[in-house]
Formats: structure tokens, sequence, C-alpha cells
């Protein structure tokens, strides 16, 4: 995972999620600097969004996970434009990001990393769904 608004100063944190094996920093840099990695961008977007999808999925049926129900988390469809994208002529070209904004007095550590490890496994039941030829939105990692 990598934040991509570490410069924010507010209450939401933005986050992309990967495959493991990728190094989420570089690859989010390559996303938003180099052109030629638009395909990897629209890829890894749509795992974002296929994430918080499930994420949602989750939330909306009550699932528990090690005996705790799972949070709410939203996502962006366009948090920011990649930067040959500064002028939006591709509306593709941006970038999605799951939202995580705790606001609540009883936020904790804890707490956080909960809501990650709730996060790795949605990631892991999508590409895990993916793998199996389901829909699949997202093509796994090099």
């Amino acid at each position: 995972m990598v934040c991509v608004n570490a410069e924010d100063s507010g209450l939401v944190t933005l986050f992309r999620t990967y495959p493991d094996g990728l190094d989420a920093k570089t690859q989010c840099a390559r996303e938003l600097d180099d052109p030629a990695c638009r395909a990897e961008l629209l890829r890894y977007n749509r795992l974002t969004e296929a994430i918080g999808d499930k994420l949602f999925e989750w939330f909306r049926a009550g699932k528990l996970l090690d005996g705790r129900h799972t949070p709410y988390l939203s996502f962006t469809t366009g948090f920011r434009n990649a930067r040959y994208n500064r002028d939006g002529t591709d509306p593709e070209a941006v970038v999605y990001a799951l939202k995580s904004f705790p606001m609540n007095v009883f936020i904790t550590p804890e707490v956080m990393d909960w809501v990650l490890k709730c996060v790795r496994a949605a990631r892991e039941e999508v590409l895990v769904s993916l793998a199996e030829g389901h829909s699949a939105p997202v093509a796994q990692s090099q």
C-alpha cells in the first residue's frame, strides 16, 4: 500500500494497494509520472475499485473477519490527474484511491491496523477471484 495524499494535513487518508511483490511506492510513482504506464494506472485503478466494492459489500452484509465487523471505507475515482495529464484531457488518466476518514474519538492505532487487515483480506479475495477468471477487471502483476 502507498499513501497518495501524504502532503495533506486533513483527516482523510487516501491510499492505493497493489498485489504482493510490487513496490507500491515505486509503482504508484511510475503510474503518475510515466505516460507509458497508463495501462498499469488503469489496471490498478480497477483493482482499487474492486477492493472498495468488496469492502462495501462486506460492510453491508455485516461480514465478520476474526469475529469483528469489517469497516466502512469508500474510494475516490479521481483523486488527482496523472502528472502527464495535468490538463485533464485524458479522463481516464486519474488516480483512484481507497479513503479512510477516522473521525471518531474511539479510533486507535489498533483500529487502524484492523482496517488495513480488512483491506488486505479484500485485496486477496479480489485477486483470487480474478485469478479464477471471475469478471477480470485486473490482471495479476507481472
